[in-house]
């Protein structure tokens, strides 16, 4: 995952949920200008909450496993994200086979919804094939040192 729109995971139930955080800054560069200000566009919203996914399926799997995106069931845009809010993305698991992965999701900011997805179906592949094992264990550890795995 090269481009990174998680920056923190609070707490992983291996093959159950996962819970993270991302603080949005005014210097990243994907803002557009919407008719009350500048906006995190609804599509990398929805990007950071399938890196979320992802890493519950690579966390879910001893990281040998990571989620390609295949299709979205429906997903819910509630609220915009401005500069300096904290997302939080929450995702479960609904259905982690051999091949296939199925994630549901929210992200919030505080008490506010901005987005719910469901039914993200996913193929899963080697996480080699993406990125190597050792990148991935060491950006592992820089978001979630502190992580409750259960």
């Amino acid at each position: 995952m090269r481009f990174h729109l998680i920056d923190r995971i609070d707490v992983i139930r291996s093959g159950q949920s996962l819970s993270g955080r991302k603080l949005t800054s005014r210097s990243e560069t994907y803002w557009h200008q919407g008719p009350d200000g500048a906006e995190m566009p609804s599509y990398l919203i929805l990007e950071a909450l399938c890196q979320a996914g992802t890493w519950l399926v690579l966390e879910s799997t001893g990281r040998s496993r990571r989620a390609a995106l295949l299709s979205v069931g429906s997903v819910e845009i509630a609220s915009v994200v401005r500069p300096g809010e904290v997302l939080t993305l929450d995702v479960t698991t609904t259905g982690l086979g051999s091949d296939t992965a199925v994630v549901s999701g929210t992200v919030q900011v505080g008490s506010r919804l901005v987005l719910r997805a469901l039914d993200v179906m996913c193929a899963l592949i080697d996480a080699d094939v993406l990125e190597g094992a050792d990148s991935t264990a060491v950006m592992g550890d820089l978001l979630h040192p502190t992580a409750v795995a259960a």
